[in-house]
This record gives structure tokens, sequence and C-alpha cells, in this order.
């Protein structure tokens, strides 16, 4: 029939009605993708699943982490944290979740090291912990002395290119294991050449057919970095990092409804060789989320001048790494619980 149809129709009608099913099939997909996203995600915020209640204990356990890891804690913090981290670990623990998960474990880590530093304050915080399920809290302090909810960092000694670390201290496993995201910076001037330098490491990144759709989009201005994190929201109660990085991808390099995914494919795959460059180069990042509203993203755009054909993949807090800092411990799965072999 193909064959018959190509001989009978011009080769101009068989485009444009080609066009025509392109048009009418895409917003199918987008649907299909909707139905899929709303029927396994937490949306509309509700956990339907242990695997749904184990992803808001990772979300709002990293809340507090982040707030613990803080170079001035501020005492009694994360009220809204700690409720959505009770509804979670009681859904776990109700629906006969592991109590020797690792994120159920780093809960009630995050919850042990919230007692203890109030504690050293000489503040009680148990009244503000009361909600939680008693085995959260019988588990919370011997938790927190086997995996703590915060790790120390001291930066090496800074010497050569690189960012100053010699070899084999910047092999690419030092690299990997070393990047931490850091939220707090060094008080020296920040190095651009270094971000262009990162920069033009990360274009060895891989992308669909070589199309490169990466873009990046950096800030210094105080003004103009303070308002787009103020707008973003993920930096609230830190001082503003010295540079912004906005990484972006281009829709025009794409060609068909079924790449549709792939801007935040080929965009995260640059993203993390950007992570993983400027750690080799010395500077401390933080990546940002960059999941926005509509009216949200559209006061960013104007903000940041970004053009309409580039969609946001990710924001980075960069600058000099500190001497010393605290960061969230964020534990990660094993590796039986991410590898399968077929």
């Amino acid at each position: 029939m193909r064959k018959l149809l190509k001989r009978v129709v011009p080769a101009p009608a068989r485009r444009a009605i080609h066009g025509v099913r392109v048009q009418l099939r895409t917003p199918g997909l987008f649907i299909s993708d909707a139905r899929r996203y709303l029927k396994y995600s937490i949306v509309p915020g509700k956990p339907k699943t242990l695997a749904n209640a184990r992803a808001k204990m990772m979300f709002h356990a990293h809340s507090l982490e982040k707030g613990l890891s803080r170079a001035k804690m501020r005492p009694l913090f994360g009220e809204s944290a700690i409720s959505e981290l009770v509804k979670a670990t009681n859904l776990w623990l109700r629906n006969g979740g592991s109590e020797t998960d690792e994120f159920y474990l780093a809960s009630c880590s995050a919850v042990g090291e919230y007692v203890a530093k109030h504690q050293a304050l000489g503040i009680d915080p148990m009244p503000k912990l009361a909600a939680f399920d008693q085995r959260v809290l019988d588990n919370a302090a011997s938790a927190f002395a086997a995996i703590p909810a915060t790790d120390a960092i001291v930066q090496p000694a800074v010497e050569g290119a690189g960012g100053g670390v010699s070899a084999p201290a910047n092999d690419y496993r030092a690299v990997v294991a070393r990047r931490r995201s850091i939220r707090e910076y060094g008080t020296g001037p920040l190095d651009l050449g270094l971000i262009k330098d990162a920069v033009q490491l990360s274009l060895f990144s891989p992308s669909v057919c070589n199309r490169q759709p990466a873009r990046v989009h950096v800030y210094t201005a105080p003004d103009v970095v303070s308002a787009a994190l103020e707008l973003q929201g993920g930096m609230a109660g830190y001082a503003p990092p010295p540079a912004l990085v906005v990484v972006t991808a281009d829709i025009s390099s794409f060609i068909a409804p079924t790449e549709r995914r792939q801007p935040w494919i080929d965009g995260g795959l640059f993203a993390m060789s950007l992570l993983n460059a400027l750690e080799y180069y010395g500077l401390a990042a933080c990546p940002l989320n960059a999941m926005f509203g509509v009216g949200q993203e559209a006061k960013l755009r104007q903000l940041l001048n970004i053009p309409d054909g580039e969609v946001f993949i990710v924001f980075m807090a960069v600058g000099p790494k500190p001497a010393t800092t605290l960061i969230p411990h964020s534990v990660r799965l094993n590796l039986d619980s991410v590898l399968s072999l077929h």
C-alpha cells in the first residue's frame, strides 16, 4: 500500500500529509507523558506508594540537612520540612517500609542531628518533633551517630593548574567522588576564566546527532543574581553566590515530536559535565532546580534575557571554595538498588 501511494501521490502532497500527521500526533505525545506523570508521581502532593513516601523522605530530610549545614544555624528552623517529614515517615512505617532502608535512616539521622545541635545551644527541640512516630525518635541518636546528616569538608592547599589540585588528586575518580553541592563560598575573588575553562571542557559532552543544544548564561551582577535567586527560590537563607550560571537547551536543535524530551537529556548531560569541570578547576558549585510555573518562568526569562526558544535545564550557584564548610551528608543508594544485570 505504501509503495502504491508513493507512485500515485505526488511528493509535495506526501510531504504535506506527513506534516499534518506530525502535527496531529504531537499533542497525544504530551498527553501520554502527562498521564504517566500523574499516575506515578506524587502530584497533586499526596504520596500513593512506598516509592512516593521514600521520595518524600529523601526530599524533606535533605531540607533539614541543608539547614543543619548552615554556618549559623537558625534555631528551631524547618517547620514545614519537619511537618512533611513526619507525614512521609509515618506513611513509610504504616505501610511496612523497612526500618533499615538508607533513606529512612537518613531521616532519623537528620532528626538526631537536629536534636543534638539544638541541645548544644541549650534549646529543647522536642516539642517541635512530637508528631514523629516514636520509632523515628528512638532511632534518631543511633542513626546520627552512624551516619551524620552533615559532613565537614576541609579544602586542600591550592597549587598549580586545574583549580590548583595536582594529579592524581584530579584524576577522574577523584573529581567525581569529591564533587559536592556547596552553598556557602570563600571570600576571595572569583576567577571567571575558570568558569570559561569549565564550559570549554564541557563542550565534549555528548548530544543527539552532535546537535549540541546546550547554552550557558553567566551572571555576576549582584542585583541580578539576587533577584533571579529570589524568583528561583533555591538559595533562601544563604548569601547570594558570586556567580549564577544558567544552563539552557536550544529547542531549535530538535526536529521531531519524538525528541520532545531530548533538550533535557542533552542539557542534563552537559550540566553534569559542567559541574564536574567546575570541581576540576577548583570552584564550588551547587545545582539548583529550574522547574517553574508559567508566570515565574516569564519573569526569569525577562530578567535574565533568556531567548524564548531555550528551555531551562538547571541553575548553578558558583563561587570560590571556602577553606572549610559543612554540607548535607546526602546518603547515596547502594549499587544493588541501581544496577540490574540482565
